[in-house]
């Protein structure tokens, strides 16, 4: 993507485009006991903050799984549970997303932290593709009730279009 074709994306993206829609639906809390699944998210470097004499929190990326891909115009969904040893299921309170975009060797922020959701979806935008790798990267940090944080992400790779293939692809 040429840095033209990038500023107007930024200025679509930055300037009140509505491609960021969050939502947060009914969801229980999981249960006291469930564990998280190590092998569905990496976490990030600075992996837990504790509170002394306190466990961390653990969260679980459920959307997108891992190895998901995108095209443009396509829609990306993501949701999580949280869990702390002493308070249980963590409320959607304790969450906060935000979302890079990665060109090659440079990081672009494409959805700035937001907190209160558990679920919500981002719609990439329907520009044609310069070649080279690139990818969203969905980062989710949880904060349990005494500030114990644990922040882990997930990486969505654009998908290879054949030739002549135009449908956009729902990521889930």
């Amino acid at each position: 993507m040429s840095l033209k074709k990038f500023s107007a994306f930024l200025l679509l993206v930055l300037g009140g485009c509505t491609g960021a829609e969050f939502t947060e639906p009914p969801m229980p809390p999981p249960s006291r006991y469930e564990g998280a699944d190590e092998d569905e998210a990496r976490r990030e470097p600075a992996e837990a903050e504790v509170a002394r004499g306190d466990r961390p929190p653990v969260a679980t990326l459920h959307s997108p799984q891992e190895g998901a891909r995108y095209q443009p115009g396509s829609a990306i969904t993501f949701e999580a549970r949280g869990m702390d040893p002493e308070d249980g299921g963590l409320p959607a309170s304790a969450f906060t997303w935000k979302v890079d975009f990665h060109d090659g060797g440079r990081v672009y922020p494409f959805v700035p932290p937001i907190s209160g959701m558990a679920r919500g979806t981002f719609t990439v935008p329907a520009m044609d593709e310069a070649e080279g790798p690139r990818w969203y990267r969905i980062h989710l940090q949880v904060k349990d009730s005494r500030g114990n944080t644990y922040a882990l992400f997930r990486d969505v790779h654009a998908r290879e279009l054949k030739s002549g293939e135009l449908t956009p692809v729902h990521v889930r």
